[in-house]
């Protein structure tokens, strides 16, 4: 979990910064990716995949829309951005899925 928060922290500042606008909202998935790396490292085993997905399965369902808007304004590097988000917050829960079915 530690590597999936830390990665939409990454990709939360990146988009920051390199967007020609000024869009505080690009942050949004950064608080998230910090809850997400709390979750990993201050929680029990078990509580930590219950927070861990629903944070994860909240960081990718309120992706969609940014997605959308970056798909219908044709912006490639907002559907780039938003969908490596997407996929980093999928792969973490399957991850999540997984350690949980392991054990």
């Amino acid at each position: 979990m530690r590597w999936t928060g830390s990665a939409l922290v990454a990709l939360s500042v990146l988009a920051f910064l390199v967007v020609d606008k000024f869009s505080p909202t690009a942050l949004i998935p950064a608080g998230f990716g910090v809850l997400v790396v709390a979750c990993g490292l201050g929680t029990p085993p078990g509580w930590r995949v219950v927070l861990g997905g629903a944070l994860l399965a909240v960081v990718s369902a309120a992706l969609v829309v940014p997605f959308r808007s970056a798909l219908e304004d044709g912006d490639l590097w907002g559907m780039i951005r938003v969908g490596a988000m997407i996929g980093v917050s999928v792969i973490g829960c399957l991850g999540l899925i997984r350690s949980v079915r392991m054990n």
